[in-house]
């Protein structure tokens, strides 16, 4: 089985799993929380150096998950590709069932696209020539049902708020087809939360073939609503 293949079994397993069991773990630990608010304000540097810190040897394996996460992603966002990509695949099989497992899956999955800058750079590119009425993405796609995502636990106890900007393709059914991340602030914490919820939007059915696609704002915030 070629590793694309394995991933997207993997992916879809964990995507199962986290709809019928515990969708987060518990953050109560002061020292989880104080790691994600350092994250979110891009200092991945006092992020590592708490991990090596604290003694995680008796730690559960969902708490040391919690940290080790947050080492991935900061090992991503430097251009460590390959060592992030150990740790997240370690995750998956430590802690499956978990929406740690999902946002680890994710990043795999993100990771082994080699031409994700490439592609990025080419839909931000028609996304702006969508502002001169331009298709796929006009006339805008009618939305007729949305489920809000859910609020990572970990961020809320943190009182980390965000935003996500999601990009997909309307299928003529009106389903949503690949939801990508083309951007978020802070970076990764609320990716998972914001695709999981897009995947289950649905759009106002076509009466042609032609190619649909939107691009979505998913506002997170502990006050207010989170889409925009």
């Amino acid at each position: 089985m070629g590793f694309r293949l394995l991933l997207a079994v993997v992916l879809s397993q964990v995507v199962l799993a986290c709809t019928t069991l515990d969708r987060s773990p518990n953050p109560t630990d002061a020292v989880v929380i104080d790691a994600y608010r350092r994250f979110s304000r891009g200092d991945c540097a006092s992020v590592r150096a708490t991990a090596q810190d604290i003694d995680l040897s008796q730690a559960t394996e969902v708490r040391r998950s919690l940290f080790r996460i947050l080492d991935a992603y900061c090992l991503e966002l430097a251009g460590q590709a390959p060592t992030a990509r150990l740790i997240y695949a370690a995750i998956v099989d430590e802690v499956p069932r978990t929406t740690l497992a999902y946002d680890a899956a994710l990043r795999l999955r993100a990771l082994d696209r080699p031409d994700k800058e490439a592609h990025r750079a080419n839909v931000l590119k028609r996304r702006d020539e969508s502002a001169s009425n331009s298709p796929p993405y006009t006339p805008a796609a009618k939305l007729i049902h949305r489920n809000a995502p859910v609020y990572p636990e970990v961020a809320a106890a943190a009182r980390i708020e965000g935003r996500v900007l999601v990009d997909f393709e309307i299928a003529p059914n009106g389903d949503v087809i690949e939801p990508e991340v083309l951007a978020s602030e802070p970076p990764l914490i609320f990716d998972g939360a914001a695709l999981a919820a897009a995947r289950h939007w649905i759009y106002e059915p076509s009466a042609t073939s032609a190619e649909r696609r939107a691009m979505v704002s998913i506002e997170f915030g502990l006050d207010r609503g989170r889409k925009r």
